[in-house]
């Protein structure tokens, strides 16, 4: 583990450099401690919050110089022991030791080693589902519903010293320990620790500390504590506000209103009525109290808020385009395709124009208003095919490459979206960089273990996409994606693998082969599907032409071509769909399967294995359906199919385009 003397970006980087680590290691209560020693308002305490990935990433960008403190997850508690100075920690340990034995040896965090070798937090797995009390005169229990522990790599300002982690024989250790690895608290403690516990166990109140106010390190515990009290004698909740927002007032420094209000909540999660006194000199001061300041109401608890149309249209934001025809400034777009339709090509093709303020592809109606900085996280190739692609759009499109060199900023490091470190490079990027658009891609690299599993599922899949949305709010993210097998050559957001894209993306462009590629003179005929839910959308021929791949070089030679071909004619499926579906429009519930792969009529007899795919396109695309008919088969009842829309069949293709 780092010595006690840390440097100067050391120092500035504590929570950011550590958070991840305790993360990965299942310290997933990780929060930020800032300079006074305030944990954030709302993750602490027993109704606070255990902080959600994203939360830690964020942090991890806006936070970077706190301290850390780790929040213990149920089924882990630490006992801290203060015995230095007149704290008496040493004698209360000893009483306890000699009451229910020798703690057993475990791991410990301390700043205070090796001129204090008791005091500390030694930390220990007892049942989940425990309530913890103090042990007595400075030994106190950290547990999840109360407290938490600063930890390496923080700096304990009163001595001057980093906390270090120290292994069960007593060394210095590298890393903290997993959670899973720390020793059982004997059975006798843990009786102990539970024996007759209350939310209004403690010492009383002392009326002399309200008056004086109490100083740093007493107040949480103490306010908790007097609030407990208030709820036992049955005062009011908008009292118990008044009182104890007072008394935080008074503190040395003040204790923050809104972190007292907390300690309110948590005290009225227990009945009214537990057992405790108040002592008797308190009650004047108690009276006294009641008729300070304004009475405070609400729980602070999240509700629906609603606006006139009046309030809306005073906030209202027009849209501006990012890429005009193409892209909007707060887009979450996906760019999806089938193998080897170039969708990395394309995506680098607008990153390069967005860095530079040129129209995307060359093509003039695809301007870029103005120019601005793109993050591009590349999950397949790397950094160095990532500059290769570049190098080589930008001199097809006429742009010096070193004249972007700093409005694209690129990173080929793999981590899951739930990893704090996702969110809090993303968040610093942001801070540091301020891109207008941000590209991911692919999609599934960086799902992580959990969201894969679920990777089917909607209701999963949606959560995360919008915990990805929320990462840069105001900006452009576009994802790469890909096509499922069956829906390779639809342009459908239904093709796309994985749950959530259709129903998430407010942008998209899609891609398909209208021919197979020519590999060898890397050519390209793409047909391509753009629109968002904004109401524009098209459909365009995209032919791309790389040019020659150097065997030596692995890189492509000469200029790469984008040609855009407006009103493009439909593809072969297209007509095979509009020939189906016309035969289903006019001839309702009457043709089976069968009777539509070989139709009568004979367009297309030759021609059964494109009839079978024009028809499960058209369902996929819900443009028909199967139902029971009337008639039957060898005695049996056989589906027959029916158009699900009744529009005229090139305007129905040309919905299934752009169907979401």
């Amino acid at each position: 583990m780092p010595s006690s003397t840390i440097s100067d970006s050391g120092r500035e980087e504590i929570y950011a450099r550590a958070a991840g680590i305790y993360y990965d290691l299942g310290w997933h209560g990780a929060i930020p401690i800032d300079s006074e020693r305030r944990p954030p308002i709302g993750f602490t305490g027993h109704d606070g919050a255990f902080p959600e990935p994203t939360q830690i990433g964020i942090w991890m960008a806006e936070h970077p110089m706190d301290n850390i403190g780790i929040r213990p997850p149920h089924g882990v508690i630490g006992i801290d022991i203060d015995a230095y100075g007149e704290k008496k920690g040493a004698q209360t340990i000893a009483a306890l030791t000699k009451e229910l034995g020798p703690l057993p040896p475990t791991w410990k965090s301390t700043a205070r080693m090796p001129l204090d070798v008791l005091s500390g937090i030694y930390w220990f797995r007892v049942p989940e589902d425990g309530e913890w009390r103090d042990l007595g005169e400075h030994v106190e229990t950290i547990r999840h519903g109360h407290r938490f522990g600063i930890v390496w790599p923080s700096i304990n300002s009163r001595v001057n010293k980093q906390y270090k982690w120290y292994k069960p024989n007593g060394n210095e250790a590298d890393l903290p320990p997993k959670p899973v690895d720390l020793p059982e608290l004997p059975a006798a403690w843990i009786e102990k620790l539970q024996k007759g516990s209350t939310p209004s166990e403690g010492n009383r109140v002392d009326v002399n500390q309200v008056m004086t106010g109490l100083s740093e390190g007493d107040r949480d515990q103490k306010l908790f504590e007097y609030a407990s009290r208030l709820r036992a004698k049955n005062i009011e909740y908008e009292e118990a506000l008044v009182l104890v927002c007072t008394w935080a007032a008074g503190c040395h420094p003040p204790f923050p209103e809104e972190w007292a209000k907390r300690k309110v909540d948590q005290a009225w999660r227990y009945p009214a009525g537990t057992s405790f006194e108040i002592a008797p000199q308190n009650e004047q001061w108690l009276q006294r109290l009641k008729t300070a300041g304004a009475l405070v109401t609400g729980t602070g608890e999240p509700e629906l808020k609603f606006m006139t149309l009046g309030q809306v249209r005073r906030t209202y934001k027009k849209p501006k385009f990012l890429v005009r025809q193409n892209l909007l400034t707060d887009a979450f777009k996906f760019t999806g395709g089938a193998e080897k339709t170039l969708k990395s090509w394309t995506m680098a093709c607008e990153a390069v124009s967005v860095a530079a303020g040129i129209p995307l592809f060359g093509y003039e109606p695809f301007d870029v208003p103005r120019a601005g900085r793109v993050l591009v996280i590349t999950g397949e190739g790397g950094v160095d095919l990532y500059l290769d692609r570049a190098d080589h759009v930008c001199r097809s499109l006429r742009v010096n490459p070193v004249s972007i060199e700093d409005n694209l900023l690129v990173t080929d490091q793999i981590m899951p979206f739930d990893h704090p470190g996702f969110a809090g490079g993303i968040k610093k990027a942001i801070k540091q960089f301020d891109p207008v658009l941000i590209q991911i891609e692919p999609l599934y690299i960086y799902m992580g273990a959990t969201a894969s599993q679920n990777a089917g599922n909607v209701y999963a899949m949606g959560p995360v996409l919008a915990a990805l949305r929320a990462m840069a709010p105001d900006r452009a993210i576009h994802i790469g994606h890909h096509f499922n097998k069956s829906g390779r050559d639809n342009l459908s957001l239904s093709s796309m693998t994985q749950a959530g894209a259709r129903e998430f993306a407010d942008h998209w462009c899609l891609l398909a082969h209208r021919e197979e590629p020519d590999l060898e003179r890397q050519s390209f005929k793409l047909n391509m599907s753009v629109g968002a839910r904004r109401g524009f959308g098209y459909q365009r021929h995209l032919d791309i032409v790389l040019g020659p791949l150097d065997p030596d070089s692995l890189t492509h030679q000469g200029m790469a071509t984008f040609t855009l071909s407006e009103g493009a004619s439909r593809s072969d499926d297209d007509e095979w769909q509009i020939i189906v579906y016309q035969e289903i429009r006019e001839n309702p519930g009457e043709f089976t399967q069968n009777d539509l792969i070989n139709e009568r009529n004979g367009v297309g007899l030759d021609s059964p294995g494109k009839r079978r795919k024009a028809l499960n396109d058209l369902k996929n695309l819900k443009l028909v359906r199967a139902d029971k008919g009337t008639g039957s088969q060898g005695g049996r009842r056989v589906d027959r199919y029916w158009p699900i829309w009744d529009v005229d069949v090139a305007e129905a293709i040309n919905l299934s385009s752009t169907k979401t």
